[in-house]
């Protein structure tokens, strides 16, 4: 999987000139534990968290974001690979990571967001099934997946044998998913 398959978009950003007051305003709003900081162009320059916004206080809520910010952030490409990010995250202690195309921000990766992908929920497992069966059948939702205690019932018709094999394949080798039944609904 790719950075860009479980990222949060839009990444809710703050300026670096707008006073502490507004970010917190933006956490508390978004609950968010942090946002990226960028400049006047939209270009990343730092990220805020809430601790930054602790370490302000008392009375720091009029300064700007710039001075209680940390520079410097760690930073991920769409098309990084999860593991790779994973590691960058563990070895920086990051907990969220802006992605970005050149200077600006895409979105936010958060640590529970790589965590879904270890360790996928039926919830999690079914949407990525699901994701893969309508990739597959070129947009058009021809199966529709549910999945309970990590077994995965697919429905919908079936052409032939190599449909029902490619049906189980993509489903059975979806993380989260040990069992595939694939229910011929014509």
């Amino acid at each position: 999987m790719r950075v860009k398959d479980i990222m949060s978009r839009p990444a809710h950003t703050v300026r670096a000139d707008q006073p502490v007051a507004d970010a917190l305003a933006l956490l508390r709003r978004e609950h968010i534990a942090s946002a990226p900081v960028v400049d006047d162009d939209g270009v990343l320059v730092g990220l805020i968290s809430e601790l930054d916004v602790l370490r302000a206080q008392p009375g720091g809520g009029s300064r700007p974001v710039s001075e209680v910010m940390s520079g410097h952030p760690v930073a991920a490409w769409p098309d990084a690979d999860i593991a790779e990010l994973a590691r960058l995250m563990v070895d920086r202690d990051a907990h969220n990571v802006p992605v970005v195309t050149g200077e600006h921000v895409l979105g936010v990766v958060s640590h529970r967001d790589v965590l879904r992908t270890v360790v996928p929920t039926d919830e999690t497992a079914a949407a990525e099934a699901q994701r893969r069966l309508d990739a597959y059948a070129a947009g058009r939702p021809r199966w529709t997946v549910s999945v309970t205690g990590g077994a995965a019932t697919v429905t919908g018709p079936l052409v032939d044998d190599t449909d029902r094999a490619v049906v189980e394949a993509l489903v059975g080798t979806t993380a989260g998913i040990r069992d595939v039944l694939v229910a011929d609904a014509r």
